[in-house]
């Protein structure tokens, strides 16, 4: 009997650990997607993250592994959106071409370095994307634009998040090409 009630007292015991630990871990439903990789001159790397279920808190400590060195990523969410915008310092597209890696939030996203191409383009010439465009993970369309459009395209696409939600855009290549002057709306 006194057996038996030792198993019984174990097994129990295992039981009230396991729903204690259980009943202490908050149920957190976040996620984020990288949605955006870009060299800005004068500023660094550039990451937009597509996300939900995030705070500030969440945005602090955020860092990158570039070229064997860590470095510090300063996070913030994009005028009162989930899209989060995080940056790398400058001084990094000497390693264009490299993979990086860089964690937000508890999550890990790999990349490679994109290359500051704007400076490499000839006199009438521009910066352009290959971009491939998603609705929900899916493709549904690729096309090329100037990059400064893109760059509109992007802000536009956060500052509607209900209208768009699940778009998003994925630079595929970049390449200097026709200069166009584009005049865009505020």
């Amino acid at each position: 009997m006194r057996k038996g009630f030792s198993k019984l007292f174990i097994i129990f015991m295992t039981l009230g650990i396991f729903l204690s630990n259980v009943a202490a871990v908050p149920a957190q439903n976040k996620s984020v997607i990288l949605t955006d990789i870009r060299y800005v001159n004068g500023v660094g790397i550039v990451l937009l993250f597509d996300t939900s279920g995030l705070t500030k808190k969440d945005l602090r400590g955020g860092a990158a592994l570039v070229h064997s060195s860590t470095y510090d990523m300063s996070c913030s969410f994009k005028d009162d959106t989930a899209v989060v915008r995080c940056v790398i310092p400058g001084g990094l597209s000497k390693y264009a071409g490299e993979s990086f890696s860089a964690t937000l939030a508890g999550f890990r996203f790999w990349g490679e370095v994109p290359a500051d191409k704007a400076a490499a383009c000839s006199d009438g010439q521009s910066l352009w994307y290959s971009v491939d465009v998603y609705d929900h993970g899916e493709l549904v369309d690729s096309g090329e634009i100037p990059a400064e459009f893109y760059s509109w395209l992007v802000n536009l696409i956060a500052s509607y998040p209900d209208e768009l939600e699940g778009v998003s855009l994925q630079i595929s290549g970049q390449f200097c090409g026709e200069e166009i002057v584009l005049e865009l709306p505020e």
